[in-house]
């Protein structure tokens, strides 16, 4: 009986990872920006420069949350701000913005193109 349970447990935890593979999720994918999702990591490739820009979801106490809007690129053809819950993507080539809001349910991400001013 104790060796059908360790067996049966066995095959439970097999089968619960072996759904963690995650295929990346195409959020936006234009002349100037490419945008995917795998799991809680977002990358941003900025076609014009050909660099990459990463970034990760993660839950935090809200005493260790960074409330204020901080830029975290500012490139040639780039410019990121990292705002609570938001990244909002600026080409500066077309001058299009996105804004990439980010769920209450994690890792639930949307993406639109306009943000705020």
């Amino acid at each position: 009986m104790r060796k059908c349970l360790v067996i049966l447990t066995a095959l439970l935890i097999l089968l619960s990872f072996a759904g963690c593979r995650e295929k990346p999720r195409i959020l936006l994918n234009d002349e100037y920006l490419q945008i995917t999702q795998t799991g809680g990591k977002i990358d941003v490739y900025d076609v014009e420069s050909n660099m990459t820009y990463t970034f990760y979801i993660r839950h935090k106490k809200p005493s260790n949350r960074v409330l204020e809007p901080y830029t975290a690129v500012n490139s040639d053809t780039l410019l990121i701000e990292q705002r609570h819950k938001e990244i909002i993507l600026i080409v500066k080539k077309c001058k299009n913005k996105y804004t990439l809001r980010i769920g209450k349910i994690f890792p639930i991400i949307s993406v639109k193109k306009g943000g705020i001013q």
